[in-house]
């Protein structure tokens, strides 16, 4: 499930960006369910490098 949420939102125009800080967000929620909370057994969020983000390297202004 957690694949194919990620899938939809890297399809549906949310940039790899915006997925990986929505990934990395839920895969925390879904820790303290995990580690705190015990409502679940393990992390579903295993997904190698979703939690990574490669932004392009901004502009820097010049005095012209």
């Amino acid at each position: 499930m957690i694949r194919d949420w990620r899938a939809t939102l890297l399809t549906g125009g949310v940039s790899q960006s915006m997925a990986a800080k929505a990934y990395r967000l839920l895969r925390v929620v879904l820790t303290t369910a995990v580690k705190e909370d015990e409502l679940l057994r393990v992390n579903p969020c295993r997904i190698p490098g979703a939690d990574q983000e490669h932004a392009a390297e901004r502009p820097t202004l010049t005095v012209a």
